[in-house]
């Protein structure tokens, strides 16, 4: 297949698994025709058109988010006969009022929803929606919670079933009176009337069938029963059976006459269909996003790859957990992945087409954060291409694909290729997979590749625009992580593996003989480089929890030295009051031994000199008051401590004490990248 006109390769889709995605979205779509609509769901290549649909598919993802999802239902296919009604003459059927009455309601019904504050791109949808409280009640009066049209829905109606009624009646009555005179006589050949070609007739014996004069209307499969229209009763029939076609011929015209009224609707009711087919479209995609607990993706034209703690949403479709993928391209186009077998690269190449895939469709992706470029086109050559039908070995058919994508590569292509040059001899392939990875590299393409090859492994890491890139393998259980490193090839830990399995040490010393000196050195400086890193990484989370420990006694120390000063403050300020308190209770005594002086009739003298030594008083007492509040004010010597922020009232300042206090209660404090040294009491705490 030739690939220049496409946007993706023949199995990209089923390579990274987004059928499954949309496999997810077509059985949880309300609407069926957006069933079509999943199945077909292809990339976008207008970012703003892509963000235009991720915004509008974020309101309704917030809604289920504040546990108040959109109260949509299932929109029926109206589309089949929609067209139809802006034909004269048509009718529509109950089933056809059925489907219309659900678009009607639900357009009501979500016309009042999406009106609100907070859909504020869905609020122009939203008052589109038809809303029609006359046609809904028009088939409200015509039909009953089945759908069938009710007896009284006309006047006319209400009447043919009341003739209708009546006539039953006396047919009953008649037909009563003539079974029980045929009973008496022996003449019946069953116990009950029955109705034969919608008419009431008599069971009687084949015999007797001439004793009561009608019309013979059956006759049993063994021809001993006849079943016999009493003549009596004809007329009364052919009364019902006109009564009958007479309720048909009312109930079309009511269905004419509903659907007359709906007519000039037509385009309302399309327009109103066409709204709900797009909210379902963005419901659905929400749905998801909320049940993979996703982000919207961000898009550029830079070619800026960053992905933080990303879930392939497959695992989390099926239930099962995942390791979450961390992966930044910066300078590079290409990154080459290395590690064990089932060690999970394959994973991380389809993971990326997944996302870039998903993000393009504007769909969401549950990460901490994803920035991808915007490719034009995805290609990939993942698995095992064998064909029997074509007689394609497996070589020969990965050699077909990548020839395709070769050809048709450029910069904005997404390529994964997954066990480049395997298939073959090793050097001839790790030789054709360089020279694939280079000719890629001068097309600009974007490339994720996975290999074994050590020599490969080696080329890329003094290749400028290559990155290596390794998967995490547990050296002491022997098991993989799934976690991925960037910046260092992985070891295949292949032997290690196969004397873990069983193989015995004489197989396995052996094979490293014939390994070469190089291929095992490189493997075991792969391996070391790996349990060193580990062992970095594991001191790094060691180190960064101490330090969240320190933080925190830190805080709790600087928060109890705070409530520790304000108690000391507010101690101070309390003693400035209780003087203030004595000073004013002072005065009040003075004055009352001056008005008892006076009443004594004290000399004037004696008065005066008697006030000068209260006024002594008061102002000694107000001194006090004055002098404990200035030493509230005053900066303690266990408050000086090194990076106390304190306030210079001389120079109407603030600085930081850089030293402690020395022996004559001097401090080092900078203020406005000066140092000077000050003493204690020119310093005051900071307010």
């Amino acid at each position: 297949m030739n690939l220049n006109d496409s946007i993706c390769s023949p199995n990209f889709y089923s390579d990274t698994g987004f059928n499954v995605v949309l496999n997810w979205l077509k059985e949880n779509c309300l609407c069926p025709l957006n069933e079509h609509y999943f199945t077909h769901l292809s990339p976008n290549f207008d970012i703003e058109s892509i963000k235009d649909s991720q915004l509008h598919t974020d309101e309704f993802l917030s809604a289920f988010q504040r546990n108040n999802p959109l109260p949509l239902d299932v929109i029926p296919d109206i589309s089949i006969w929609l067209t139809s009604l802006e034909i004269s003459g048509f009718q529509l059927n109950p089933e056809n009022f059925q489907q219309l009455y659900y678009i009607i309601t639900l357009s009501t019904r979500m016309k009042k929803f999406l009106t609100k504050k907070k859909f504020p791109l869905w609020n122009i949808h939203g008052s589109n929606l038809i809303s029609t409280k006359s046609g809904q009640s028009r088939i409200e009066k015509v039909f009953n919670d089945s759908f069938e049209i009710k007896d009284d829905a006309s006047p006319e109606l209400k009447q043919l079933f009341r003739s209708i009624s009546n006539t039953e009646d006396n047919i009953k009555k008649t037909m009563q009176h003539i079974f029980l005179r045929a009973k008496e006589k022996n003449w019946l050949g069953g116990d009950q009337i029955v109705l034969r070609n919608g008419r009431s007739a008599l069971p009687l014996k084949s015999s007797h069938k001439r004793k009561v004069k009608g019309i013979v209307q059956d006759q049993s499969a063994t021809g001993q029963t006849t079943f016999v229209e009493p003549l009596e009763i004809i007329e009364l029939n052919n009364q019902l059976s006109d009564l009958q076609f007479k309720i048909i011929e009312e109930k079309k015209r009511i269905l004419q006459e509903l659907t007359a009224f709906f007519y000039p609707m037509s385009s309302e009711i399309q327009e109103s269909f066409n709204i709900l087919k797009f909210i379902d479209q963005h419901f659905t995609i929400a749905k998801l996003s909320f049940h993979i607990k996703a982000i919207q993706p961000e898009l550029n034209n830079k070619g800026q790859l960053n992905i933080k703690k990303a879930i392939n949403p497959l695992f989390t479709l099926v239930g099962k957990n995942a390791v979450a993928l961390n992966l930044e391209l910066k300078d590079e186009k290409i990154l080459l992945l290395s590690g064990p077998n089932a060690g999970g690269k394959t994973v991380v190449l389809k993971s990326l087409g997944l996302y870039a895939l998903m993000a393009q469709c504007g769909l969401f992706i549950p990460a901490q954060m994803i920035q991808l470029p915007l490719f034009t086109q995805f290609m990939s050559d993942i698995g095992d291409g064998q064909s029997i039908e074509n007689d394609l070995s497996t070589f020969s058919a990965h050699i077909q694909n990548l020839d395709v994508i070769l050809k048709s590569a450029h910069e904005n292509s997404l390529i994964l290729l997954d066990e480049l040059g395997t298939g073959t001899d090793p050097d001839a392939g790790s030789a054709l997979s360089q020279t694939i990875l280079e000719s890629l590299l001068q097309q600009n393409s974007t490339v994720l590749a996975t290999t074994h090859l050590g020599s490969l492994k080696a080329w890329a890491a003094d290749e400028k625009g290559i990155l290596n890139g390794g998967m995490i393998f547990d050296s002491d259980a022997m098991i993989p992580t799934y976690e991925l490193i960037i910046g260092t090839p992985g070891a295949s830990y292949a032997l290690e593996i196969a004397r873990r399995i069983g193989l015995s040490d004489n197989i396995i010393n052996r094979s490293k003989e014939l390994m070469g000196d190089g291929s095992v050195h490189l493997e075991n400086i792969l391996s070391d480089l790996e349990k060193e890193r580990l062992t970095v990484d594991s001191l790094k989370k060691e180190l960064h929890l101490r330090q969240k420990k320190l933080d925190k006694a830190e805080k709790e120390t600087y928060e109890k030295e705070n409530d520790i000063q304000k108690i000391y403050k507010k101690a101070k300020s309390s003693a400035a009051r209780e003087a203030e308190e004595i000073i004013l209770s002072a005065r009040k005594e003075a004055e009352n031994l001056i008005a008892e002086i006076r009443k004594s009739q004290a000399s004037s003298k004696s008065i005066q000199k008697t006030k000068k030594q209260l006024k002594q008083t008061l102002n000694q007492l107000r001194n006090q008051g004055k002098d404990a509040e200035s030493e509230s004010m005053l900066l303690s010597k266990i408050d000086a401590v090194k990076g106390v922020t304190v306030y210079i009232p001389k120079l109407n300042s603030r600085g930081n004490i850089i030293q402690s206090p020395d022996k004559q209660n001097k401090v080092r404090v900078e203020a406005n990248g000066i140092t000077l040294i000050l003493k204690l009491s020119e310093l005051q705490p900071e307010v």
